[in-house]
């Protein structure tokens, strides 16, 4: 019974049905009435039917303050006709705000698992284009957008959280050292009084191997052999790693550039920038100097009769 009357006294509800619509009437009217019959009372009124100009007189003489009182009744009903539409205008309000949140979470939910299938798709693309193999796919999605989720997405990566920042750092160093290694190899060779024989090829081989760790520990992918290899003009050349995932590795050169997998990972990486919309805010990898070239030649060609 308390609830019935609870629920009554809703100001959304229709204005017949609104307990505050009822109090505003019933009770200025009960106001009015009281004051009328005492104010009658206390000096003896008795009103009979009659139009004339006298008794009109008398009667408003007395009931003034009861009339008064009554004509309030319709400035008060309007305040709550006033109420009653602001009520009912916050509400559809809130329900429309409710309407636009819940479409927001029902499109980042479907926009998030988007986004995924967009980024696996590119992995897929670059496998096919480059000849490697991406792993562990899940992580590297999360490592590059960690907060994203069912609940939040965000398309643009964060720089300072993403592998591919690293990467970049790390591969620059590693094209930096081995450059200078190279040049310096190249300087002792043209010394006379230093005899080098055929040459020492650990330089490039030593980048090889933590080329294909990085592209591992970063951006998770490595190459893999392709049965069209002899085709594709593709040779690989067995490297001796340790402990990288129990695999026999090699690297993929080809006679015109010794440097083939690096150029296709500085490839990937371009394609990895653009995905994660950082292509804008940095540079590209750097690549090896024009002077190096003929210590990269003439270690590639050692590289190839080892491993013939």
């Amino acid at each position: 019974m308390f609830r019935i009357f609870r629920d009554s006294f809703d100001i959304k509800k229709p204005l017949l049905n609104n307990g505050y619509f009822w109090c505003v009437f019933i009770g200025t009217l009960s106001i009015a009435l009281v004051l009328a019959a005492l104010i009658s009372h206390t000096n003896n009124l008795n009103y009979y039917p009659s139009l004339t100009k006298a008794a009109l007189d008398n009667f408003f003489t007395y009931q003034k303050i009861p009339l008064t009182v009554f004509s309030l009744i319709f400035p008060l009903i309007g305040l709550v006709v006033a109420t009653h539409r602001s009520a009912l205008t916050i509400k559809q309000m809130q329900t429309t705000d409710e309407q636009i949140q819940a479409t927001k979470v029902q499109n980042t939910f479907a926009n998030y698992y988007k986004h995924r299938e967009e980024f696996f798709k590119l992995l897929d693309v670059l496998e096919q284009k480059f000849n490697v193999v991406f792993y562990e796919r899940n992580k590297f999605y999360k490592e590059l957008y960690p907060l994203n989720g069912q609940a939040y997405l965000d398309v643009k990566s964060d720089p300072d959280k993403g592998g591919v920042m690293c990467f970049r750092s790390e591969i620059k160093e590693l094209v930096s050292n081995t450059v200078k290694s190279m040049v310096k190899l190249e300087m002792m060779e043209n010394n006379p009084k230093i005899t080098t024989g055929k040459g020492n090829s650990s330089a490039l081989e030593n980048f090889y191997i933590e080329l294909i760790n990085k592209c591992e520990k970063y951006l998770n992918f490595k190459p893999i052999k392709v049965s069209d290899e002899d085709t594709s003009n593709v040779k690989w050349i067995p490297l001796n790693i340790k402990n990288i995932r129990q695999w026999d590795i090699g690297i993929p050169v080809k006679d015109n550039n010794p440097l083939h997998f690096y150029d296709d990972v500085c490839s990937i990486f371009d394609e990895l920038l653009v995905f994660t919309y950082l292509s804008e805010k940095l540079d590209h990898l750097s690549y090896f100097g024009h002077g190096a070239w003929s210590q990269v030649e003439k270690q590639y060609s050692i590289l190839i009769d080892s491993s013939n």
